[in-house]
């Protein structure tokens, strides 16, 4: 928030969300609540902003309408020192009610991760769209208000991005063939690593050999730390590439060991396709960007690591590239022939000449 608004208070003057439906079978309207919290400490999901509940619409009736814009009216004052303001749109469970909502969202690029909780479907707790299969589900908010100051007016965006507590590292990379190579690639299986949730590593199994770089980091800020990664490049189709991250070393003949989390999907220019994963502190971790297509490579990637303070290797690790026997063919062993002894040569004896056959019928 201190980014956002030069380190004034905000004053809050209303909200808005899209809606993508919102229909009440047998009525006109279904209730909702739209809350206002203010977060210190980490970023969200972490700190506190589950105590420092801010303001609250209490319950609100939304009519049945399609791909609108929803305004609240909502004051409050974020005071200076908020690390993240962090808006909330609460749908109580109405299945019994037949009322059904969906809030409003696009594929455009967001400030800030889109969140869902659902207790009912097994996620408690605040866990991002792009985590559970929904990499484009970028949700419409915007907190509409003014700095108290006077020293100007912000724009008004979805949830700031708050200061990192340290600068990101940013890495220029390229794939040629000159890279190191790894046995087979990993299944872009579309859901991306999300620091708290765990799923399982996939290979592809086109059993061929694809060229890779690999970064070296480590976490010495004592603390254990969720890690986010971004890659973002011109390079599609043939030339797609694929990102994931292992703990302590990457073997490139068995890219599963020691596997911790990857993209989900390859990124797209303007769609980074961010993951993330939490490393302990001491811990160091491998990022490894490969061609998606055998030797295609990729001309040109821009790979941006945040939340982790510490050492890197900015430039590629010399890792060993897999070896070409990785999926081994057995080579039969030649049966020994064996020399027959000579024998001497049979006089010939004369053969009676065949009688000629008649010649069957075909059908």
């Amino acid at each position: 928030m201190d980014t956002f608004t030069g380190g004034q208070t905000y004053d809050v003057t209303s909200v808005e969300f899209g809606i993508e439906q919102a229909l009440s079978l047998f009525g006109t309207d279904q209730p909702l609540t739209v809350n206002l919290y203010i977060n210190h400490g980490a970023p969200f999901p972490s700190g506190d902003w589950q105590s420092n509940l801010l303001v609250s619409s209490s319950e609100i009736r939304i009519p049945n309408q399609e791909d609108t814009i929803f305004n609240v009216p909502l004051t409050a004052t974020v005071p200076v020192g908020t690390l993240e303001l962090v808006m909330e749109v609460l749908s109580p469970d109405q299945t019994v009610e037949h009322n059904f909502f969906i809030i409003g969202s696009n594929p455009d690029p967001e400030t800030g991760p889109s969140y869902l909780s659902a207790p009912g479907c097994g996620n408690p707790n605040p866990v991002a769209t792009r985590c559970i299969g929904f990499p484009d589900m970028h949700y419409v908010f915007n907190v509409n208000g003014s700095c108290a100051g006077g020293g100007g007016t912000p724009t008004p965006t979805p949830t700031p991005t708050a200061t990192p507590p340290c600068p990101p590292t940013v890495i220029a990379g390229s794939i040629d063939t000159n890279d190191p190579a790894q046995n087979d690639r990993l299944n872009r299986g579309v859901i991306s690593g999300c620091c708290g949730t765990t799923y399982s590593c996939q290979i592809f199994g086109d059993g061929q050999l694809h060229h890779y770089d690999a970064y070296t980091f480590t976490n010495t800020t004592g603390s254990t730390q969720c890690v986010t990664v971004g890659i973002d490049t011109d390079c599609q189709g043939s030339n797609f590439i694929f990102t994931a991250a292992y703990l302590e070393t990457f073997d490139p003949n068995n890219i599963c060991t020691n596997w911790i989390a990857d993209e989900g999907q390859s990124p797209i220019p303007g769609n980074p396709t961010p993951f993330s994963f939490n490393i302990e502190h001491d811990q160091t971790l491998v990022l490894v960007v490969s061609e998606v297509t055998a030797n295609a490579g990729c001309p040109s990637y821009t790979m941006t690591v945040s939340g982790l303070c510490g050492s890197v290797t900015p430039t590629p690790t010399p890792t060993p590239s897999a070896t070409p026997t990785a999926t081994a063919i057995q080579t039969p062993t030649p049966t020994p022939t064996v020399t027959p002894t000579p024998r001497p040569a049979p006089s010939p004896r004369p053969r009676p000449t065949p009688q000629p056959r008649p010649t069957p019928p075909r059908f």
